[in-house]
């Protein structure tokens, strides 16, 4: 496989590692096509016209994946980046007849202010999660967060619970990750 950076090869070998011993499927850099007929619009992960996107494809279940876009900027995500992937994630939702999508974003560097309030409209989860102030985490910390995250909606989608409505995905993310220490010496 080959990785746009070493960020996003790290957050595939999370993915992985958290997905160990379930049936799920990982896949990675996935293109997303268009295509239009007479009345109706199909997008999928096959066929033109296309768009490349860097994603990681999470199935955990038969009927729910989760499409996780990585991010490695020296500095704090911009919103944008959350309304990009909000736009990618409802996309596939709405085309999809036999899939649904939740969306997750991880950022090496966190998430400036406004992503938050764009990720709980649109339901989408935070790696690191935005806690009211952006707060910066070692490397490490962000991939066990994302394996936390990935184990933890595994766990409830397979339990039952639907995360696509009443920002449920956005909450069980955030409180999945709740509990993780700050590092002041890292606070920007």
């Amino acid at each position: 496989m080959i990785f746009k950076n070493a960020f996003e090869r790290s957050c595939f070998e999370a993915v992985q590692t958290a997905l160990r011993g379930t049936a799920s499927e990982l896949l990675h850099n996935r293109v997303l096509i268009a295509d239009y007929t007479p009345g109706m619009g199909v997008i999928s992960f096959t066929g033109p016209p296309k768009k490349e996107i860097d994603v990681l494809v999470a199935k955990l279940t038969d009927k729910t994946s989760v499409l996780i876009s990585a991010k490695d900027y020296k500095i704090a995500a911009p919103p944008s980046v959350v309304q990009e992937w909000a736009a990618v994630t409802r996309t596939m939702s709405s085309h999809s007849t036999d899939t649904s999508f939740l969306g997750l974003v991880v950022a090496a560097h966190g998430f400036s202010e406004g992503c938050a309030a764009w990720a709980i409209d649109y339901n989408l989860g935070l790696v690191p999660p935005f806690k009211g102030k952006r707060i910066a985490y070692p490397l490490d910390t962000v991939f066990a967060m994302l394996q936390r995250a990935t184990v933890s909606t595994s766990r409830l989608l397979h339990a039952g619970h639907n995360l696509q409505k009443n920002r449920n995905f956005y909450w069980s993310v955030y409180k999945s990750l709740a509990d993780f220490p700050e590092d002041d010496s890292k606070r920007s």
